[in-house]
């Protein structure tokens, strides 16, 4: 379990062990921007949370090494964090630490020691007590942040020789946020999309997200009419969002 604490100043060494003079430098590099994103340094003008995001999961995705340093970076800034009176730093540094894991998994070797931390702040419990997500407080905050981190951790470890050595695009950043709190239908695995189902309709066919698209598509894989794609894709955006189509309601869209 880890030993370090948060701390406003900047690192002095990486708290990896880093080969080379340019990968110790990237890791002190990092940890400023870790810094900026969680609100304890000034940014830089035109930074953005997502800009900031982007750069620290495209450093971790273009170096193996530098993975275990991000992660144990956040580990180390959330440590302790709440005493200082920061709670945004803490929830910045839980939801960064939640997009990382969306994009890229740590070394076999830093897995447990990773999914230990990350047990150790998750409560599921509390989700129940606290139903109403905007009255949260800040402890219930880190318990659903650290459930999150735990899923995508084991959805990373269950594809680790798949992972994406592409630099994520902004939307993609976005996208992995929002969907700390707004999880959808679609992009996770099965178990994960009955357990939200189960929470918003638990007398809904299971599950009923999928099925309910794929009878939609069935009935329109012999019909070419521009209407009906249409409509197949506002199912899917409905039903990724939770919204149960029932006949006659389905929302239009625009076609390209």
């Amino acid at each position: 379990m880890f030993t370090i604490n948060f701390c406003r100043e900047p690192l002095r060494k990486p708290l990896t062990c880093l080969q080379g003079r340019s990968s110790k430098k990237d890791a002190l590099a990092l940890f400023r921007l870790v810094q900026i994103y969680m609100g304890d340094r000034r940014a830089k003008p035109g930074m953005t949370l997502n800009s900031v995001a982007r750069e620290v999961t495209w450093r971790g995705l273009a170096s193996a090494p530098l993975k275990d340093e991000i992660l144990v970076q956040l580990c180390k800034q959330t440590t302790d964090n709440a005493d200082t009176g920061q709670r945004e730093s803490l929830r910045r540094g839980w939801e960064l630490m939640a997009i990382c894991l969306a994009f890229f998994s740590p070394s076999p070797a830093f897995t447990p020691p990773l999914a230990a931390y990350i047990a150790k702040h998750r409560d599921p419990s509390l989700e129940d007590r606290y139903p109403d997500v905007g009255r949260w407080p800040v402890h219930v905050q880190v318990s659903h942040y650290a459930g999150v981190c735990a899923r995508r951790l084991e959805r990373g470890m269950a594809s680790a020789k798949q992972q994406r050595t592409a630099a994520p695009t902004a939307e993609e950043i976005e996208r992995a946020r929002s969907q700390i709190f707004r999880p959808t239908a679609f992009g996770g695995t099965i178990v994960e999309a009955l357990e939200a189902q189960r929470r918003r309709f638990p007398g809904r066919r299971i599950p009923w997200a999928l099925t309910t698209l794929a009878e939609q598509v069935r009935r329109n894989v012999f019909v070419t009419d521009k209407t009906c794609v249409f409509t197949t894709r506002s199912c899917s955006l409905g039903c990724g969002t939770w919204w149960y189509p029932h006949r006659g309601n389905l929302p239009r869209t625009r076609g390209p």
